[in-house]
């Protein structure tokens, strides 16, 4: 199991989006990456992401499209990464504290001149944190239907991903974890994908 910070797994949903496990066989193919420019170390992209016949999650709307988002360590050292989803199965859960900042924006431009549409993702729990080493990475999975940006179909466009945090330390509280410092902060941008 890879080693996180204070939180041992952690998953998310966005509508839903998850951490993907590298150690289960997929049943999905990825297009390419389009990577954004990368910040302070941290570079994230994005892919469209097909599934086999069959192999879809379960209880899937029809409508139902998916993207892959990868984050990734191009820095020297290592880097603590923030992620906004809930602390995984078995592993402790702590209320917010308010002070949290840390979103992803997943975001669909329809083609034709319409406006951006977007999907926040923000913590409901207080978010995990997990030490990025130089040039690893993880890959999460967004689970995205046309409600979820207010429009009627996702057929046409261009979409991408925001992912930003402003927050620098984090308590977990005595006999948790304690104080994690130096948490990596800023807004950093995905490529752009196209929509079919």
């Amino acid at each position: 199991m890879r080693a996180l910070s204070v939180i041992a797994m952690f998953a998310m949903l966005v509508g839903g989006c998850a951490e993907v496990d590298k150690f289960t066989k997929p049943g999905y193919a990825d297009e390419a990456i389009a990577w954004g420019e990368a910040k302070e170390g941290l570079q994230i992209g994005v892919a469209r992401r097909s599934y086999e016949p069959g192999r879809e999650p379960a209880g899937k709307p029809a409508n139902m499209v998916y993207y892959a988002m990868f984050v990734r360590n191009v820095g020297r050292g290592e880097l603590k990464f923030m992620w906004p989803g809930e602390p995984g199965f078995g592993s402790p859960v702590f209320p917010l504290a308010g002070d949290e900042s840390v979103k992803v924006a997943a975001v669909f431009s329809p083609a034709g001149g319409g406006k951006d549409r977007f999907s926040e993702v923000r913590p409901t729990k207080k978010p995990a944190i997990a030490p990025l080493g130089p040039r690893e990475q993880r890959e999460f999975e967004f689970r995205l239907t046309p409600k979820k940006f207010g429009v009627g179909s996702m057929s046409g466009g261009r979409f991408w991903a925001v992912y930003s945090n402003q927050q620098d330390r984090i308590d977990y509280g005595e006999g948790n974890g304690g104080v994690t410092s130096g948490v990596w902060t800023g807004e950093v941008k995905s490529g752009e994908v196209a929509v079919p």
